[in-house]
């Protein structure tokens, strides 16, 4: 039976059918439900991606242990957060960036943020210029370890949030200073409506002004901003004594005194005599009175025009000083009671400091020489304190490195600046997105920046003969410009790239076809010819 044109087509369209199908045909999968189990994670789009509701961002702090002195923890420590602990995306004031005034931060002392830390935000200013961001907070760390790191969260990127109440049980700014009786940050305006200065603990013992002081006063200090007092009549009177007795207490600041005066008060009273002060007479030494004028002098001194950290400890009758965080004289004396009732002088008449006075602190219990070692290491040196870790999604998803970080916008999800691993723990080269497993899609659209196949049916398209192509599978055991089996394996393959080499074969095969078809109809015409002649020949 002699083939008819329409056959040789069918027959032809028949294997051009089988190829698009098996190589260009997009895949139905099965997306039925498949059950979480172990470690899977199920999280639907609708719900918060992490365990910190409301919030989008966090990044760990971590304090070296080689900060802290002695084999104690610090229990409740105060820890100063400054912008040496932040990574540029929390304070550069993008969309992505923590609220300028601090309203949404918060601290966790665990990763999945569960056990939220008190803190007091002082200062946080968020900009795009670098010179013009400040941050000032205070975190109340549980427990700081002196022979392991200790890693705590900050937390951000929450619109809607601000700073709980200060009085907030556990949480507010008030819960950071439970270790002490007084707190002065000295960072406000002393021209300001009275009390300027508020005692941070919530305890009462708010500062106001007396003397000609102004905005002027507000100077640079240790931490933040400090106060300047001019020795001649500027003060600050407390609104309630703090009461100080043969007991145990601490008294605390940050100072850098100028020459001028004898006695500079820096926490005192003048009725009874009692309090702390740089005495210039004997070059900077710290002297305490008592309530009875009992003077206790320091063997070391605080230099004029240095900024140093002078720490006077009692403890039933013991007493000790400290400089810059290291012990420097100590003894016994059995102590009467004293109050201190001025910042900056010892009343509204004498006494006055001439220099600055920065964060100024009470307590009613004796700090451990490690506790006061580690404030000044802390506050000295912030940047050699602690170091920051890289921000990452609020679920626990850090950056390629780069510093990016999820954002969610309703049920969508967002990556930027950074790159994605999932089971991996390093990324290739080149790639955004990488995951070491299966991974279940309905459908998948890959977008090609390089020429679709349809160069094939170009003019002037140089379609191999099919002689070349079988010596080429005979001596590579694979089709021309298509990789072979071991490089699939070694280096896998393009999915677009490998589409369009495959749409490049199913073309080259069309043209076979359509000249096969050629070749086949001019067969028949021959055929058609061949029989005429013979029946011409019969008769």
């Amino acid at each position: 039976m002699k083939a008819s044109p329409t056959g040789h087509a069918l027959g032809c369209l028949i294997i051009l059918f089988f190829f698009v199908s098996v190589f260009s045909k997009t895949p139905v999968i099965d997306i039925s439900p498949i059950p979480f189990a172990g470690n899977d994670i199920n999280v639907p789009l609708e719900s918060p991606l992490y365990d910190f509701p409301g919030w989008n961002s966090k990044q760990a702090i971590t304090i070296s242990s080689a900060m802290v002195d002695g084999s104690a923890n610090l229990v409740d420590f105060p820890v100063l957060i400054t912008l040496d602990y932040l990574n540029n995306e929390i304070v550069d004031g993008s969309v992505n960036s923590a609220l300028s005034g601090g309203g949404d931060i918060r601290f966790s002392s665990d990763a999945a943020g569960n056990n939220q830390l008190a803190i007091e935000v002082v200062e946080f200013v968020t900009s795009a210029t670098p010179a013009n961001r400040k941050c000032q907070i205070w975190v109340k760390i549980p427990s700081l370890s002196a022979t392991s790191d200790t890693t705590v969260y900050i937390w951000y990127g929450n619109s809607g949030a601000s700073q709980p109440a200060p009085n907030t049980a556990g949480v507010g700014s008030h819960s950071v200073w439970t270790a002490y009786e007084a707190v002065w940050h000295m960072e406000n305006d002393p021209s300001a409506a009275a009390p300027q200065i508020l005692d941070a603990t919530g305890n009462g013992y708010d500062l106001t002004s007396g003397g000609a002081m102004t905005g002027g006063d507000v100077v640079g200090g240790q931490i933040g901003n400090a106060i300047e007092f001019d020795g001649s009549n500027d003060y600050f009177a407390l609104a309630n004594n703090v009461v100080i007795n043969n007991g145990t207490y601490t008294i605390s600041s940050w100072v850098n005194w100028t020459t001028g005066n004898t006695y500079n008060g820096i926490i005192a009273n003048d009725n009874p005599w009692s309090g702390v002060w740089i005495n210039s007479e004997n070059g900077g030494r710290a002297v305490f009175t008592d309530g009875a004028g009992q003077e206790f002098s320091s063997n070391g001194s605080a230099p004029a025009g240095t900024n140093i950290k002078c720490d006077f400890v009692g403890t039933n009758g013991d007493y000790q000083y400290f400089f810059a965080g290291n012990s420097d004289a100590s003894g016994s004396q059995a102590f009467n009671y004293g109050n201190l009732a001025y910042i900056g002088s010892e009343d509204t008449n004498a006494g006055f400091f001439r220099g600055w006075i920065d964060e100024v602190r009470v307590s009613t219990d004796s700090k451990s020489a490690a506790w006061l070692k580690a404030e000044h290491n802390n506050q000295n040196n912030p940047g050699g304190f602690a170091s920051p870790g890289v921000p990452g999604d609020a679920s626990g998803g850090t950056g390629g490195g780069t510093g990016g970080y999820w954002t969610q916008t309703g049920s969508d999800i967002h990556y930027s600046n950074g790159l994605v691993g999932i089971g991996m723990s390093t990324i290739p080269s080149g790639y955004h997105l990488a995951v070491d497993g299966k991974v279940i899609s309905e459908e998948v659209r890959v977008l090609l920046s390089e020429n679709w196949a349809d160069y094939v049916f170009a003019e002037g398209y140089d379609l191999p003969t099919l002689e070349e192509v079988e010596k080429h599978i005979q001596e590579k055991g694979h089709l021309i410009n298509i990789p072979s089996a071991a490089e699939v394996e070694a280096q896998g393959i393009e999915l677009g790239d490998m589409n369009r080499l495959l749409l490049e074969k199913i073309e080259e095969l069309t043209l076979y076809i359509i000249d096969l078809e050629k070749r086949n109809k001019r067969i028949f015409e021959l055929e058609n010819r061949l029989e005429s002649i013979e029946q011409l020949l019969k008769q």
